[in-house]
């Protein structure tokens, strides 16, 4: 590669490398999605798990490319591997972005900048970061919409349905707004319309879409016979509100943000001369319609629906959008062709200053990420030892421990908090508030579960769950003896984990300063 020519992608490759690749490195949804994608590939590791053997089917194609990783490398690795690739992808798309909308490096990268490190509107959902599902259906999406507006598209229906078979929810709402936006751009008259090519995109939509198809078909034949309403109203406001449900978000700003927004789509739509501006802000209002029935659906206290996350694609797109705008104006300012009216918004002696600034905040953005690197490399390489787990010392220790002296397939009662159990002892698990199950009748089983580790108290619903997660842990520690024998009947736990100062009438396998391990069987 020449590297003048190429200067964007290798800038923003470094500052996704210096930003994510060990930031919170594993993170919170790694500990599940990988976790599980090894179990799907290799059910004989933590068998006899009720999390693990539940089917996530939305999950199957994630599951072959990350399980399959698995199985040449330990979970760490697969990991690290995997925000390696989903950076490079990124930083690959960004650089034809930049190429498409004519954004040079010294103004991308102090934006980027901030879009990485701000890529939720309001909803706390992220585009790119940790290895997951999400993040590789993001990456189908943007890549689609950008072939689209190229006109190629047989790649950019397969790259839609792809999205599709990687994330059910990300892939619907990313084509119906590619949908919408050929609609606004293309001559969509009848006598224009060539029909071999839309059985053609048709086709390698529901390819690249195979295995959204099969999830969508698993989840309609399902015949179990829940309350599903009630499944739908537990996952809503106490699994996810803080993704979901705007009551829950912590301030009323992003009513204000979304009518700025509203306002400046609708004008560069109008506006604008370029087929690829058009297409990027027609994507971004349609992704703002489907924000906008999730608050219709809220509104009019219709709340189970807001199970299917009508702010998800709208929650990040509209920033990327945001960003590539603000690229495309300070790029358009820079060579002095932005207008207010007939006057240009900067004279040309002030064309260089604009530059001056960029350059240096892009130097900035540099710097810091470059020091936010060497701090989280040090803290993973420090907690080497634990699989690079940040962790109290005593809590890994008994965590190896269980998974080195401990049966295969004995189940564990252990705080439904402790989203690493999987991860460091490699064993069952009763429940965990982290690792939710997807279908209604699981859902409501993982609840009763949880409220038996509540000492049968009513959860908290409508919250952030990471706000009463410190609640949940202190009444686990609160179980007596009756209540973990009933458990212990009912569900063929065989160990619990306590702290290390409760005394409980069960059999002491393994004491360290903070916890102990009960046999219970």
């Amino acid at each position: 590669m020449h590297f003048k020519k190429y200067s964007t992608f290798y800038s923003l490759l470094a500052i996704g490398i210096l930003r994510l690749l060990v930031h919170h490195y594993p993170g919170i949804n790694e500990f599940d999605v990988v976790v599980y994608a090894r179990h799907f590939i290799n059910p004989d590791w933590i068998p006899g798990d009720w999390y693990l053997n539940q089917n996530i089917a939305y999950r199957h194609t994630f599951n072959l490319l990350a399980g399959g990783l698995s199985l040449v490398a330990p979970i760490w690795a697969v990991i690290l591997m995997g925000r390696a690739f989903l950076i490079l992808l990124f930083a690959l798309i960004m650089n034809r972005y930049c190429r498409e909308f004519h954004i040079p490096a010294f103004v991308i990268l102090p934006l980027f900048t901030y879009f990485i490190a701000n890529q939720s509107l309001v909803a706390g959902e992220w585009m790119i970061g940790g290895f997951e599902a999400k993040t590789l259906a993001y990456i189908c999406f943007l890549m689609a919409l950008l072939l689209l507006i190229k006109k190629r598209y047989n790649w950019g229906a397969f790259l839609s349905g792809l999205a599709l078979s990687f994330h059910i929810l990300i892939g619907l709402y990313g084509s119906f707004c590619l949908f919408i936006a050929m609609l606004t751009v293309e001559d969509t008259r009848l006598k224009n319309l060539k029909l071999s090519r839309m059985i053609t995109s048709g086709i390698l939509w529901l390819l690249g879409g195979t295995g959204g198809v099969y999830a969508i078909a698993q989840y309609l034949k399902s015949t179990a016979q829940v309350n599903k309403d009630l499944a739908a109203s537990i996952y809503v406001f106490f699994r996810v509100p803080h993704h979901v449900l705007p009551s829950a978000w912590n301030n009323s700003l992003w009513i204000v943000a979304l009518a700025i927004l509203l306002i400046i789509l609708i004008r560069v739509f109008n506006v604008a001369n370029k087929r690829n501006v058009k297409m990027l802000t027609s994507a971004a209002l349609c992704s703002l319609f489907l924000f906008g029935i999730g608050i219709l659906f809220y509104l009019a206290g219709m709340h189970t629906y807001l199970r299917y996350y009508w702010f998800r694609l709208g929650d990040v797109f509209l920033p990327f959008t945001l960003m590539i705008l603000l690229g495309i104006s300070f790029s358009l300012m820079h060579q002095g062709r932005l207008k207010l009216g007939h006057r240009k918004i900067l004279k040309n002696k002030a064309k260089n200053g604009l530059k001056i600034i960029l350059i240096v905040l892009s130097g900035i953005a540099m710097l810091y990420a470059g020091v936010s690197f060497v701090k989280d490399v040090s803290e993973v390489w420090q907690n080497r030892k634990y699989n690079f787990v940040s962790i109290d010392e005593n809590r890994a220790e008994m965590l190896l421990w269980i998974s080195q002296n401990t049966p295969k397939n004995a189940v564990f009662l252990v705080s439904p908090t402790m989203q690493d159990f999987y991860y460091l002892a490699e064993r069952p698990m009763f429940v965990s508030l982290k690792h939710s199950p997807q279908n209604d009748g699981d859902i409501l089983e993982w609840y009763h579960r949880l409220n038996l580790l509540n000492g049968n108290n009513e959860l908290p619903s409508g919250r952030n769950p990471f706000l009463y997660r410190r609640e949940l842990n202190r009444q686990f520690y609160q179980l007596n003896a009756e209540q973990i024998q009933r458990i212990k009947d009912d569900y063929q736990v065989a160990y619990y984990l306590g702290l290390s100062g409760q005394k409980l009438p069960f059999r002491t396998i393994h004491l360290n300063d903070a916890y102990r391990l009960y046999s219970i069987e």
